[in-house]
C-alpha cells in the first residue's frame, strides 16, 4: 500500500509543474499513512498481547 501510494505521488509530481508545494504535501500525507499503518499494526498485536494493549492505552 504504502508503495502504491509511492509511484502515485511521483507520477502526479511529473505530471505537474508546481511540483515544490505538491511534493511538500504529499509527503506530509505519505508520512500520516506511515503513522497510520504503525498504530493499526501495534494495535493488531496489542489485540493478541493484553500487555501491549495497556501500553498503548498509557501512550495515548
Amino acid at each position: 500500500m504504502c508503495l502504491f501510494l509511492f509511484i502515485y505521488i511521483i507520477t502526479e509530481v511529473k505530471q505537474k509543474k508546481n511540483s515544490a508545494e505538491l511534493l511538500y504535501t504529499h509527503y506530509i500525507l505519505l508520512f500520516n499513512y506511515h503513522q497510520l499503518f504503525f498504530i493499526f499494526l501495534f494495535l493488531v498485536v496489542a489485540s493478541m498481547q493484553p500487555f501491549f494493549l495497556a501500553l498503548f492505552a498509557l501512550v495515548v
